[in-house]
Order: structure tokens, then C-alpha cells, then sequence
């Protein structure tokens, strides 16, 4: 049978009551005492009830992750670089892709973190009227409620530099999913910027949608390696969609066409030959996000929107693009 606060106390030879503050940290228990109740409990395997323990604390120390898709591979990389920062801190993450109003407002969980690269305004509001501690991974740091995002435009503008220093000039633009937000904000600064740079040329002749995927960006390149030398993804794994019609068609990235990605895919680093992207540093990112999460449970409710960070973005210089001597 599992040990419960009565077996606890009967060992300790003190109340239940005083079991209960030792283990939740609470006051009105002697450190000696405290200790002495904690060996009993770990010698018995005791593991606290959760609700119990929320009562008792007034926080479950749960909080949920949502996100948009288990298949991107940066989410998965970025959400558990999170999850490790936030059980140092003695949090745990649940992390689902279904948004369940009933759940997130019982006692369940803390907060929020929400990594949704499709979220728009409402549901944004949606989710900031739970009345949670919430920090947004999305979206532009002007908006509503906390965020902690990736830099998309200083980024582009490193990838565009990037791709000015190649001897390849035609250049085909691979974008993302239409409502994503960094897909937008990506193509966004792209566009400016190339406008800029050959006001008198067609920008968006050069786009071609490939849905942030790699069999997408592949079935669309065996023919724009004929018609184009320069390709900036906004992505890594259109990037490889690329390299591998290109490989195809006999013809070799780094030598005959130059290639940028971004967000810094493992798999970059291992392509032939590597993947110059633009990439986050996630550490960085998940300390960042404990922190504010941390400002946010702290604030007074309704105070969250002057927590906003950007998370600098970096080239990675590998070998995919042809440099000018």
C-alpha cells in the first residue's frame, strides 16, 4: 500500500499537520525536525498527492507547453532545452498540441508556455484570458503578453549578407507555411530588403512556396536548379530538399549553386557538404524563457505585456555557399 502523511507522522512521532509543513516547506517545523521527516519519507518511497501538494502550496509546479506540431524538429529541440532549465528550477512540462480551456483553467497547472507558429490574434486573447502565467514563443515582441522570441529579422538580414558575398545572383526564395509567423516575418524583411537593394526587379516572381518541407521543397526544386543558382530557405529542411535535387540533377551545392537555411538543424551540420543557416542559441533562449516565465507568476495579474525579449540570431558559416574570391 502506498505510504501516505499518517504513516509519516506515526514513524516521526509528530502530527500530521507537522508532516505536511515539513514536506511542503513551510514554517512552524525546526530544521532538525524537518530533516528528520524527510528521511522517513524518502526511506518510505513517498511520493505527495498532487492535488493534496497544490492545495497545500497553492502551485502544482506543472506547467503546460503547447505547441502547434510534434514534427518540426527546432520545436522539439527548443521545447526540451526548456524542459531541462525549468526542472532545475523544480518545474515540470506537459507538453501538448490541443488547447483544453477546462483543463488550464482548474488547479492543474501553474502556467503556460506557448510555442504555436500558427497563432493569430484571437487565439492569442484565447489564451491570455485563462488568466495563466504565460510566455509566448511566437509571434512579434510588440504583441500582447510576454514573449521570448527569435530575432527572424536580424536574422534575414544575415542570410541576405550572407548571399550577397556568392558568386551565384539568380536567386529563388523558398518560404514557409502562409500563416506561420516566422515564415512571414522572414519573407517580410526579405522583400524589403532585396527591394532595397534592385527596386527596379520583381521580388515575389522569385518566392515558391514549400511549405516548410523538406519532400515539398525537394519536389519543387528539380526545376529551379535549372533556372536558379542562389537559394535562400527560410528554413533548413527546404535547404535539404535543395541539396538533394541538385544531387540529382548531377549538379554539387557550394560549387554550382549557393544554399542558406535557417534555424540550425542538426542535420545541417552533417549534410555534404555543410549547411550555412541562421540559427538561435537555445540555451540562451530556454534561460530566457525560465526568467520571464519567473517575472510573469510574479507580477500582479494583468502585468505581463512589458516582458519581451528577442533572442539574437547568428550565422553559422559552414560550406553551401560559393564565396567571390
Amino acid at each position: 500500500m502506498k505510504p501516505n502523511l499518517k504513516d509519516i507522522a506515526a514513524r516521526a512521532g509528530v502530527s500530521v499537520a507537522t508532516v505536511s509543513y515539513a514536506l511542503n516547506g513551510q514554517e512552524g517545523v525546526s530544521e532538525a525536525t524537518r530533516q528528520r521527516i524527510l528521511a522517513i519519507a524518502a526511506s518510505l518511497n513517498y511520493t505527495p498527492h498532487l492535488s493534496a501538494q497544490i492545495l497545500a502550496t497553492r502551485t502544482s509546479k506543472l506547467v503546460c507547453a503547447l505547441v502547434d506540431s510534434y514534427q518540426a524538429d527546432v520545436t522539439t529541440q527548443l521545447i526540451a532545452r526548456i524542459e531541462a532549465a525549468f526542472i532545475q528550477t523544480g518545474y515540470q512540462l506537459l507538453v501538448t498540441d490541443r488547447l483544453v480551456p477546462e483543463l488550464l483553467r482548474s488547479d492543474l497547472f501553474d502556467g503556460l508556455i506557448v510555442l504555436d507558429l500558427t497563432l493569430d490574434a484571437t487565439r492569442q486573447a484565447e489564451i491570455l484570458a485563462l488568466g495563466l502565467p504565460t510566455v509566448f514563443l511566437a509571434g512579434t515582441a510588440a504583441g500582447p503578453g510576454a514573449c521570448v522570441v527569435g530575432d527572424n529579422v536580424g536574422g534575414m538580414k544575415l542570410a541576405w549578407q550572407a548571399m550577397q558575398a556568392s558568386v551565384h545572383r539568380r536567386l529563388c526564395v523558398l518560404a514557409g507555411r502562409r500563416a506561420s509567423v516566422n515564415s512571414a516575418q522572414r519573407l517580410n524583411t526579405l522583400r524589403a530588403t532585396f527591394e532595397d537593394a534592385f527596386p527596379q526587379t520583381n521580388f515575389d516572381a522569385r518566392v515558391v512556396p514549400a511549405d516548410f518541407s523538406i519532400t515539398q521543397a525537394y519536389d519543387v526544386s528539380h526545376t529551379l536548379v535549372k533556372q536558379y543558382d542562389a537559394f535562400i530557405c527560410l528554413n533548413d529542411a527546404m535547404a535539404l530538399g535543395v541539396y538533394r535535387a541538385a544531387f540529382e540533377a548531377g549538379l554539387r551545392v557550394g560549387q554550382d549553386l549557393s544554399v542558406i537555411g535557417f534555424d540550425n538543424l542538426l542535420a545541417g551540420a552533417y549534410a555534404l557538404p555543410g549547411l550555412t543557416t541562421i540559427g538561435f542559441d537555445p540555451t540562451a533562449w530556454a534561460n530566457t524563457v525560465l526568467a520571464v516565465y519567473e517575472a510573469v507568476r510574479l507580477a500582479p495579474r494583468g502585468a505581463q505585456d512589458g516582458q519581451h525579449r528577442l533572442i539574437p540570431a547568428t550565422l553559422i558559416d559552414r560550406h553551401s555557399i560559393r564565396k567571390r574570391d
